[in-house]
């Protein structure tokens, strides 16, 4: 499925994922959808899928998992 132009994207789980070059535990979002796992790398408002994330964790259905 290509996310990319969807209007409604199935999250099924998310997870920070940490950089250790500089400490930060929130540098990115890895995230399924309908099996097929997908990365943004940008997490900041306006990035439509960051966006979908946070929506989903504000509606009580998603989590996002802490970092590793």
């Amino acid at each position: 499925m290509d996310i990319t132009n969807a209007t409604q994207i199935n999250i099924t789980s998310a997870k920070w994922v940490s950089d250790e070059s500089t400490g930060n535990d929130q540098h990115s979002i890895t995230f399924v959808v309908d099996g097929e796992t997908w990365h943004t790398l940008n997490p900041n408002v306006g990035n439509r899928f960051f966006d979908e994330i946070m929506r989903q964790v504000e509606a009580g259905t998603l989590t996002i998992a802490d970092a590793d």
